[in-house]
């Protein structure tokens, strides 16, 4: 909500009370990607290449997160491709 409201100083604050404890924890490239406030720069190349890497970082923790909540057992959540192809494929008794 802080970075849709462009809140830099909500986030300067919170970056500074939990950045420290997240630099350790598996979340620590999405919790920097979220909560680490502006650097007042406009958008140069350096900068636009920054976000893309950033954008980069960021879906390969959604990825990595997507195959361990598949992988954990604990819901029943499978991915579409499966699911279609079960439903599609002939049953040995026709």
């Amino acid at each position: 909500a802080l970075k849709l409201n462009r809140d830099e100083e909500g986030l300067r604050q919170l970056f500074e009370l939990y950045g420290p404890g997240m630099k350790g924890s598996p979340f620590a490239a999405t919790f920097d990607y979220i909560a680490r406030p502006s650097d007042g720069v406009g958008f140069d190349a350096g900068t636009i290449q920054k976000r893309i890497a950033d954008v980069d970082q960021f879906q390969a923790f959604m990825k990595n997160y997507r195959e361990r909540l598949l992988n954990s057992g604990g819901g029943d959540a499978k991915p579409e491709a499966q699911t279609s192809r079960s439903r599609d494929s002939p049953t040995p008794n026709g």
